[in-house]
């Protein structure tokens, strides 16, 4: 199946920008990589220009390389940690890049602001594909890079990912459900974004998910039920969103451990909840009605807070 995903793969149209020189302080370990593998990192960096130019400037810098399963190639600046990780046979598996630019804005037109996002020139239409050639990526993170634009549908590309963290950026739009097929996925963090449109429904399509995190986007519409499906899930956090309507029996959820749904509009009667959940987090909503008996076998329950619900004769005359 990877060898029929990679050969469909080299057939697809690359932007001609994904083939520009990138990120220097790779340079660090390129005599410990293939010559493929040497020059993918560098083509993905120069999609990134303005990250990318922090990074030449931080190769100076380099504090070296140390072995820790693999090599460990790290340049550390005022702006930028970037980091990637080539394992025996020289196949990068990690590629991390901590930037400078949280979103602290509360409104975002689309457009390109200045000191916070990426600069006009910058696609990430084109950057996705340049990426998706490290074939065996599992570990992809771009944390507060000023990455703006709809999520692209060829993030599937990167089927051997098994965890996406794009938190802190400016991607907005809907999530795209390309990510469906990405069956190794096991967590996947996309805080701090403008996703507008509904939480996806093919979730559960992700059977190894344990971690999904979509908090303070401005994701809307009801809770999915699809999500009760997802059985490998241990951390599911919703908050700050605009989600309504009813929340479904949750008890189904055997392995969730915390549940973070606080500031949205929910607005049903508490659920019935998975027993080994350690931390429930449900405030500032519209919940109504008693707290379900049930509630008394949730043994391992260290936190509850169902504070700022909306109905002021809600959760009374019962004793936890």
């Amino acid at each position: 199946m990877d060898q029929k995903r990679k050969a469909h793969q080299e057939k697809e149209d690359l932007d001609p920008e994904s083939t520009m020189d990138g990120y220097q302080c790779c340079s660090g370990v390129k005599g410990q990589q293939s010559k493929e593998d040497g020059q993918q990192p560098r083509e993905a960096g120069q999609q990134l220009r303005e990250a990318g130019q922090r990074a030449r400037e931080a190769a100076k810098q380099t504090v070296g390389i140390s072995k820790i399963d693999g090599s460990l190639g790290q340049a550390h600046s005022r702006n930028l940690l970037f980091t990637f990780v080539s394992t025996a046979n020289n196949s990068i598996t990690e590629l991390k890049v901590m930037g400078d630019k949280p979103t602290k804005v509360s409104k975002f037109d689309r457009f390109v602001i200045p000191n916070q996002t990426l600069s006009e020139v910058f696609s990430i239409d084109s950057f996705v594909p340049t990426v998706s050639r490290l074939t065996n990526l599992r570990v992809l993170s771009l944390v507060s890079m000023g990455i703006w634009g709809p999520l692209p549908y060829k993030i599937h590309r990167l089927y051997s990912l098994e965890h996406l963290d794009l938190s802190s950026n400016f991607l907005f739009g809907s999530i795209p459900p390309q990510i469906s097929t990405m069956e190794r996925l096991q967590t996947v963090t996309l805080d701090g974004n403008f996703f507008n449109d509904t939480v996806p429904d093919w979730l559960d399509s992700l059977s190894n998910l344990t971690f999904l995190s979509l908090k303070r986007n401005k994701l809307k519409g009801t809770f999915p039920s699809s999500i009760c499906r997802i059985k490998t899930l241990a951390v599911l956090a919703l908050s700050q969103n605009k989600i309504s309507g009813k929340l479904p029996e949750m008890d189904c959820l055997t392995n969730l451990h915390v549940l973070d749904l606080g500031e949205n509009q929910l607005d049903s009667e508490l659920p019935i909840l998975p027993k080994r959940l350690v931390t429930v987090l449900l405030s500032k909503n519209s919940f109504s009605g008693e707290i379900p008996q049930q509630y008394d076998e949730l043994v391992q329950l260290q936190h509850l807070d169902l504070s700022f619900n909306s109905d002021k004769k809600a959760f009374k005359n019962h004793n936890l």
